[in-house]
């Protein structure tokens, strides 16, 4: 079940620890707009693992390739971000909707089976993934999110009513 709140997912409430701080990343590695500034002020750590796992000079065991999902320590034990590699490419006249809504659905499928392994109850924490530089409408994405977790505590933070 979806929690709507008011704030920045990038700075999740402190009653919502353990938590996986969840958004979408494009396959081209650049980082540094949308959801991503609003991390970068709270937690510097989360672009640096996902400027690591993106560059072919520091292979992952995880690769980086649209369609994968690198879960990266900002705070351990509470604070983790999720990287959904769902955006092919940057946004443009000629690739105007980037995100790729099937390798998203693939991202938080793995995302959660991951969580369903862990040892503790983490809460998913998001903004609107998509729906930015992705070009997505909500209506279409929250549908996956609700499938892909269900009995799980997904909270996403809204700039205003939701």
């Amino acid at each position: 079940m979806i929690t709507y709140k008011v704030g920045s997912a990038a700075a999740p409430a402190t009653g919502t620890w353990p938590c996986v701080i969840t958004h979408v990343v494009n396959d081209v590695g650049r980082w540094g707009k949308g959801f991503t500034a609003s991390l970068d002020e709270v937690y510097p750590a989360a672009a640096a693992s996902y400027l690591e796992w993106s560059s072919p000079a520091r292979p992952s065991s995880v690769p980086f390739r649209l369609g994968n999902t690198l879960i990266a320590a900002l705070a351990p034990p509470d604070v983790y971000v999720a990287h959904l590699c769902a955006q092919h490419g940057l946004p443009s006249r000629d690739n105007p909707h980037p995100l790729n809504l099937v390798t998203l659905e693939a991202c938080l499928g793995e995302l959660a089976t991951m969580l369903g392994r862990a040892r503790r109850d983490y809460t998913v924490v998001m903004p609107r993934i998509g729906t930015g530089f992705g070009g997505a409408k909500w209506s279409t994405i929250e549908p996956i999110i609700e499938a892909c977790f269900p009995g799980r505590q997904v909270i996403v933070y809204t700039r205003g009513p939701a």
